[in-house]
């Protein structure tokens, strides 16, 4: 996901707990999946302006959610983040991505539930005011959803009791593979794991937590998913810090976060696709 890698603010939702969740796999991004560059034509958005969220998301520093994102070094093909009210998007993936990827033992999402948890954590977690994030482009003959994403928006910091945070807790993209049965091959985004971890800085930022998030890396992401986070330059909680999850304060050394600073120049990065391909010609 990071470097070359292989892969708006108010309506809180949520969904179900995978197996293993609670245990202490709260969050896992595919390593394998994130970045893909192809080369091909600029992929333009037949629904520009899909909702009021989508133009209406910028946050207090002036920044709104992603619009584009690299096909190759010289092109690229619009997306758009959707914050989930409802659970069509969800519905879309668990009958055309998630299938494919129940398939492959070795993915910690395989057996992840997306419809059980968008309708339970919004309940059961609605002190934390969980949100869903889909990250999409327009595919062959449809609307494809490239990544999901569930968060919870207010959380409290573990580097500083007194401060608010988001807490990143599922988050998947879909491998090259699938994303090939709905997609041109030429039109394939890359930056599609980095993309979605955007959503989730802005997102932070728009609550007031000056985009301080932190997050798991699921044990069975191994290595790589540690080398994946670094990469994206967060952090890592050092291990005598307490983290307070699910009535437990077990740090396993796979903690993550982002702080002001570090957050900052993640979105810094991402600024250059703020704006739909064609916006120039408006």
């Amino acid at each position: 996901m990071p470097g070359s890698e292989p892969t708006p603010v108010a309506n809180p939702c949520v969904g179900p707990m995978p197996p293993g969740a609670i245990s202490g796999h709260p969050f896992w991004i595919c390593p394998w999946s994130c970045d893909i560059h192809n080369t091909g034509r600029v992929l333009y958005c037949r629904r520009q302006m899909k909702s009021a969220k989508i133009s209406q998301s910028k946050t207090m520093t002036g920044r709104s959610y992603i619009r584009k994102l690299p096909v190759t070094n010289s092109e690229e093909c619009d997306v758009w983040v959707e914050e989930l009210g409802d659970r069509t998007l969800i519905d879309w993936w668990v009958e055309n991505i998630q299938p494919k990827i129940s398939k492959d033992r070795n993915r910690p999402d395989c057996n992840w539930n997306w419809r059980h948890q968008y309708s339970r954590y919004r309940r059961v977690f609605s002190h934390k005011q969980p949100c869903f994030f889909a990250l999409c482009t327009n595919g062959i003959a449809e609307t494809v959803v490239l990544a999901l994403c569930h968060c919870l928006a207010e959380e409290q910091y573990p580097l500083n009791s007194n401060l608010r945070s988001l807490f990143g807790w599922y988050l998947t993209s879909a491998p090259k593979h699938i994303l090939s049965l709905h997609l041109e091959k030429t039109r394939m985004p890359g930056l599609i794991g980095r993309g979605s971890m955007d959503a989730i800085l802005i997102k932070s930022v728009a609550q007031g937590h000056e985009g301080r998030v932190w997050l798991h890396a699921d044990p069975e992401g191994g290595a790589s998913l540690l080398k994946t986070y670094s990469g994206w330059g967060m952090g890592r909680i050092p291990e005598h810090v307490s983290v307070k999850r699910f009535m437990s304060e077990v740090n396993d050394g796979r903690y993550f976060y982002y702080d002001e600073k570090s957050s900052e120049s993640a979105m810094k990065d991402f600024d250059p696709y703020r704006e739909p391909c064609n916006a120039n010609s408006k």
